[in-house]
């Protein structure tokens, strides 16, 4: 969903965050297309990100974030794209300042110098803002050596389970040398694949509020993320084993429902009992499958009540209504 979001451009470029360990790399490259030596490039980026870190740090407890022998970071760090442009873009600017910290001049005023190294660090931890990346708000950071830069996530997505039982196939491949000779008839490679078709139930939740709060209140943005994620999460396919498998089906039911308090309900209970196909002329799979997650629903609000049911819509073989058009419904009821 996140890199489908990306791919299909439904946000600007800004609106992203990147999970790397190549946040030196990406830094020195910067720095270099600006007129810098690489090698003192990468000595100013290391510094650069020493400054950031050491200024972020909240509390005692809090370490450095390792850096390894490559000049890449021990683990992955997720960070708003435009958060790691202005960090390169403030390292070119204070290039000076930044090399007379690495090696100080003799001379120099170290109280001042000492006094512009705290406001340059200030500056460089704008690194770990990420307030106007949507896809750090949605799905949250954890920075184990930098807790109060966390970022709770605001959405929440489930393994999808198949409604029915699955049976393993196996699919026994061979492929031809094309150069062989006519009298070379053997094969150029033999294997076996294990695959499986089943009807998936998946299951996401959006915290709309905690949304905003982690894009700085900016509800206009909250809104453009929160379509363009929710397109994803209905038309976002694996991209594994594609091409010998052409598993390209979009789902066969959409069941969206706001609520204005009250607790979140996912149906994967529905599926205790495998869902079975039915006899000849029965119904299908797919059918029988939803009607057992309606009926799901159903029991819950029997036994719970409406649980702050704000509005209901479906996308599917009984509804009237398009893909456009339950995002526009869903949109409106969560923020009127």
């Amino acid at each position: 969903m996140r890199t489908y979001v990306h791919d299909k451009e439904f946000l600007d470029e800004s609106n992203f965050a990147e999970r790397t360990k190549l946040l030196l790399r990406c830094t020195c490259d910067y720095l270099v297309s600006k007129g810098h030596d690489e090698e003192e490039a990468m000595v100013v980026a290391e510094k650069a990100f020493e400054l950031a870190v050491e200024s972020a740090k909240t509390k005692k407890s809090d370490k450095k974030i390792g850096i390894d022998k490559d000049k890449k970071t021990k683990y992955l760090l997720y960070l708003a794209k435009e958060n790691m442009d202005l960090f390169a873009q403030i390292c070119h600017e204070q290039w000076d300042l930044l090399s007379m910290i690495i090696k100080p001049s003799k001379g120099s005023d170290k109280k001042a110098l000492k006094q512009n190294e705290k406001k340059l660090g200030l500056a460089l931890a704008i690194l770990f803002d990420g307030k106007k990346a949507v896809d750090l708000a949605l799905f949250g950071r954890m920075l184990a050596d930098l807790a109060d830069k966390n970022v709770e996530a605001s959405c929440q997505v489930a393994h999808a389970i198949s409604t029915n039982t699955v049976k393993m196939e196996m699919d026994f491949y061979t492929a031809v040398d094309d150069l062989n000779t006519r009298e070379d008839t053997g094969a150029g490679m033999m294997g076996v694949v294990e695959f499986n078709s089943a009807c998936f139930y998946r299951y996401l939740v959006i915290d709309t509020r905690k949304l905003v709060q982690n894009l700085d209140g900016d509800a206009e943005l909250a809104s453009r993320g929160l379509r363009a994620f929710l397109r994803a999460a209905i038309l976002a396919i694996p991209t594994g084993k594609q091409n010998s498998m052409a598993a390209l089906t979009p789902p066969s039911y959409v069941q969206s429902i706001v609520r204005d308090g009250g607790e979140p309900w996912n149906l994967a209970n529905a599926f205790i009992s495998p869902v079975q196909s039915g006899e000849k002329g029965g119904e299908d799979l797919v059918n029988n499958s939803i009607k057992v997650l309606e009926k799901q629903l159903k029991s819950l609000k029997t036994m719970y009540g409406e649980n702050g049911k704000k509005a209901f819509f479906i996308l599917g073989p009984r509804s009237e209504t398009n893909l456009d058009a339950l995002l526009d419904g869903v949109l409106a009821a969560v923020w009127s």
